[in-house]
């Protein structure tokens, strides 16, 4: 791998930066150009997910101990991963994640990134036949909270209401309704 990566450094193709130990694409267009060589289907859709998988563990396994070194490849990981067919990843796996990149997204006051990824992790959710049974109340219920807070912010006020009815009809206690 490392003779490749050389390689395509001494064809211009990617950059090595030094300051933070990493490579990238020399211009968009050449990854852009790169990612289409790989056919549209199950196979780009895998490897994908094998790519997201190592972006995922980066993220996990920082070792320098700051928070944000590699924040970017959790959200390039979970926006691949939000890509590929549903089948090849479990939802409530990718519910997480995009909840994880929401929060992110938050602390950045990234109002539209925290809303779509939010509104992804209720995706997932509800794809995994999950919301609102037992193992992942308590998920719901922060999923949902956050996603009414993200579309009021946005002005989805309708979209909001909704979300408010869903958690009022569903959340078992009078402080989950309120909370």
């Amino acid at each position: 791998v490392e003779k490749l990566m050389n390689y395509a450094v001494k064809q211009g193709m990617i950059i090595y930066k030094k300051e933070a130990d990493k490579y990238a694409f020399a211009h968009d267009k050449i990854r852009e150009a790169s990612f289409n060589m790989i056919p549209k289907g199950r196979d780009r859709d895998e490897l994908l997910v094998r790519l997201s998988n190592v972006l995922i563990d980066l993220t996990n396994n920082n070792s320098n101990g700051s928070a944000n070194t590699n924040e970017w490849a959790l959200f390039v990981a979970v926006d691949h991963m939000n890509s590929v067919l549903p089948e090849l990843i479990p939802r409530i796996e990718l519910s997480r994640l995009n909840y994880r990149v929401g929060k992110l997204n938050l602390a950045q006051r990234a109002t539209f990134g925290d809303n779509e990824h939010f509104l992804s992790a209720l995706a997932c959710l509800n794809d995994s036949r999950s919301k609102w049974k037992e193992k992942e109340y308590q998920f719901t219920l922060l999923v949902l909270n956050e996603v009414i807070m993200s579309e009021f912010s946005v002005g989805h006020f309708e979209m909001a209401f909704s979300h408010v009815q869903d958690v009022l009809e569903n959340a078992l206690s009078l402080e989950d309704k309120f909370t």
